[in-house]
């Protein structure tokens, strides 16, 4: 697997095909292999690419090269994962039936490149733009689409307990999307629905034991 960044001190005119490129080597030549019933650690000094590799794996980041293979089918991009765990586990019903199944692959697509693309720019501006001073423009911008997005979330849930009409996958890969708004401390209350179905989210018992886990993960490490 390899996961880069754009270097920040790439020139504008790299950007757009006019010079030679850095990259910031994030994940670089990983191999795993994780059979059924085993658990993966991952050690390493700060900054070696541990939370990275397992964003990766767990679908939260994308990859520029290198395939996940999950049960020998190739999956690479986070829609696909999750609809792959969704046919494995029908009696889960993580997916709509009938023509709301194409809705809810759509409400995944819409994730995965319409909301989380907004959401690294407000912690990580240099990525997307080097120039001095340019960091809160680029913040701006991306909170701008960001609120659009949240904006047609909220016009979605408005009286509803979910998207559907019950508990789905894109209703747990919205709230990730919100969480992480969330937790880069941008206001989100003119959302009420949304804030609504976060906490509708989290209150399920394997959301609920997902977070304490990773609560109790960051403890150890000293971040939480």
């Amino acid at each position: 697997l390899q996961t880069y960044y754009d270097h920040p001190s790439n020139s504008p005119l790299s950007i757009i095909g006019l010079g030679e490129k850095e990259y910031v080597k994030a994940v670089d030549g990983v191999d795993v292999v994780i059979r059924q019933g085993q658990t993966l650690g991952v050690v390493g000094e700060s900054g070696s690419g541990k939370t990275t590799v397992l964003r990766v794996l767990m679908t939260l980041e994308t990859i520029n090269d290198g395939v996940i293979y999950v049960d020998g089918e190739p999956l690479t991009e986070n829609v696909a994962i999750l609809q792959w765990i969704a046919r494995h586990f029908p009696d889960a019903a993580l997916l709509p039936t009938g023509a709301d199944e194409f809705k809810a692959i759509s409400l995944m697509g819409w994730c995965a490149s319409g909301i989380h693309p907004t959401l690294t720019p407000n912690v990580l501006p240099q990525r997307y733009c080097d120039l001095p001073g340019s960091e809160e423009a680029v913040k701006a911008c991306a909170q701008r689409l960001m609120h659009e997005n949240f904006a047609i979330a909220e016009n979605l849930l408005d009286g509803r307990t979910w998207f559907f009409d019950h508990f789905t996958i894109p209703d747990i890969y919205f709230f990730w999307c919100f969480r992480r708004a969330k937790q880069f401390e941008i206001d989100l209350s003119a959302y009420p629905a949304c804030n609504a179905h976060f906490d509708r989210v989290a209150e399920r018992p394997s959301v609920s034991q997902l977070l304490k886990f990773e609560a109790d993960v960051l403890a150890g490490y000293g971040g939480g």
